[in-house]
């Protein structure tokens, strides 16, 4: 009897938990990208371009003055940070074990409407 009652619990529980979780990984990206946007707003301010290309972590924390995560726990899905002064573009990609294909981009001039491909969610 008791196991068929956590078993209901688990069974109505597990899909909101799930899309709770999405959710949150995708305002994740979204702070992150706005993070981002502001730090290349700054640095263009001091440096008369947009910093990039460069998707290493470690070197966007360096130049843009951020604390993007540079290691997490290999379990979770992750968020793969590259900024693309040509096409004036930061990009989010989910990475990490169990995660699907999303990438969110975000246009670092304050369009919030970037070109979108298939697959790709702009903000």
């Amino acid at each position: 009897m008791a196991v068929a009652i956590v078993g209901i619990i688990a069974a109505v529980g597990l899909p909101n938990y799930i899309a709770i979780k999405e959710k949150t990984l995708n305002k994740e990206a979204k702070v992150t990208l706005g993070i981002v946007r502001i730090s290349e707003w700054i640095y263009r301010m001091q440096n008369g371009t947009y910093y990039g290309p460069q998707s290493d972590p470690a070197i966007i924390n360096q130049f843009l003055k951020i604390s993007l995560p540079v290691t997490a726990a290999p379990a979770l899905p992750l968020w793969s940070i590259s900024v693309d002064n040509a096409s004036n573009i930061a990009t989010a990609t989910r990475t990490g074990a169990g995660a699907d294909a999303r990438v969110w981009s975000i246009n670092l001039q304050g369009d919030t409407d970037p070109a979108c491909v298939g697959g790709t969610y702009c903000l």
